[in-house]
């Protein structure tokens, strides 16, 4: 889907651990900016964070990182599109076989990506019409050769409504919706055929955010869908086939609101909100997907999590405190840092010592709100170059 169809999504940069590392990239930023040309900035650098205008994509709908590169899917002019990286730096587009050209930007949704090895995967979705009326259906892309081509795929059974999709020792699993509209785990041997799995005699009636692999143990979290009758705290589920699962709280006994959970060197972590004693923006570390230990981030009253990252121990999540207001960059023990700049953010991913993120900007609030510029959102190490980002195709 075109980035101009999505509505607002809160946006916030929350690190969890030390940014000392990165505020001597403000002066970097500061030198290349002024000869850069392409792409154009949309913020400055901020303690080494920067937001520049991907102008290749019409929209941006996943970023992952797997077998040594990086991994974009999207929407250009001519339909559902795809970008990938070596390093974060250089990006070339990839090639979309199929209805590629054939649809506008705003009638497909290349959607969430990953992969093993050197075959990705990709569901998202594209609007059919049929006798007049239209309707949302889903789509498989399938690359077998890291991500530089893609095949626009038929498959007779695919997850509906997918919000994730992670690869697992068995396969693939992908958060999405059963036909009454619970939430539900799609599975997936080969990343084509797929079955509903686990569902609401697991999770019960429950939003489920996000999903995340390490060491064999797969994390799901999420929360009630009605948390008006009192505390309902976050919870996690976790499994090592996909099959059976252990439920556990994350945020004890206050009303808790997982957003994301990525995998660390040593376990898990997720970011969110709570409700009580501990009011604001929070995150959960676990070394095993069961156990949580909650940790509060100052100035987590600005802002609401949505998406984070890992590099080793140090986490990166990104979000915002509402329409109209600027991204920020959290801590559990440094003050907040504002990037001047509004919009969504899609996603984040940490790689190789890198942050790249994507989202838009250029947004209306009003009742059909859009935002109308996909970007990046990155922090470079010391030394390093802007990126590389290709024109309209």
């Amino acid at each position: 889907m075109a980035m101009e169809e999505r509505g607002w999504r809160p946006a916030i940069l929350i690190v969890a651990g030390t940014v000392a590392a990165v505020v001597a990239l403000l002066y970097l930023f500061i030198a290349v900016w002024s000869m850069l040309a392409n792409p154009t900035v949309t913020s400055g650098g901020a303690h080494g964070w920067a937001v520049v205008e991907f102008p290749a994509a019409k929209g941006l709908d996943s970023i992952t990182s797997v077998g040594g590169r990086l991994v974009i899917t999207g929407e250009d002019a001519n339909g559902a599109a795809a970008w990938i990286s070596p390093d974060g730096v250089r990006w070339k587009a990839a090639v979309v076989r199929g209805n590629h050209g054939h649809e506008s930007p705003d009638e497909v949704s290349m959607g969430v990506v990953s992969g093993h090895g050197d075959q990705l995967i990709a569901l998202g979705g594209r609007l059919v019409t049929t006798g007049g009326t239209s309707a949302w259906e889903s789509a498989l892309w399938v690359s077998r050769d890291g991500g530089a081509s893609w095949d626009d795929t038929p498959s007779g059974s695919l997850p509906k409504g997918t919000t994730h999709v992670a690869a697992t020792a068995n396969g693939y699993l992908a958060l999405g919706f059963g036909p009454n509209g619970i939430p539900v785990l799609w599975a997936s041997q080969d990343g084509v055929n797929w079955s509903e799995g686990a569902g609401e005699s697991t999770f019960g009636n429950r939003y489920l955010q996000d999903l995340a692999v390490h060491d064999g143990h797969i994390v799901v979290v999420g929360y009630d869908m009605d948390q008006t009758s009192g505390a309902s705290p976050a919870r996690a589920w976790r499994s090592d086939d996909g099959v059976t699962w252990q439920s556990s709280a994350m945020s004890g006994e206050s009303l808790g609101q997982p957003a994301d959970v990525t995998a660390t060197d040593s376990g898990f972590v997720a970011v969110g909100m709570v409700h009580g004693d501990l009011d604001g923006a929070v995150a959960w570390q676990s070394p095993d997907g069961l156990v949580w230990h909650q940790v509060p981030l100052k100035g987590g009253d600005r802002a609401q999590p949505v998406v984070v990252a890992a590099s080793g121990e140090r986490s990166v999540a990104v979000g915002d405190a509402g329409p109209g207001t600027p991204w920020w960059i959290l801590t559990s023990s440094d003050p907040p840092i504002s990037l001047k700049v509004d919009g969504y953010v899609q996603g984040i991913e940490a790689f190789g010592g890198r942050y790249i993120g994507i989202g838009a900007t250029g947004c209306n609030y009003g009742l059909n709100g859009r935002c109308t510029k996909p970007v990046l959102i990155f922090a470079l190490p010391p030394g390093t170059s802007p990126p590389e980002l290709p024109g309209p195709s």
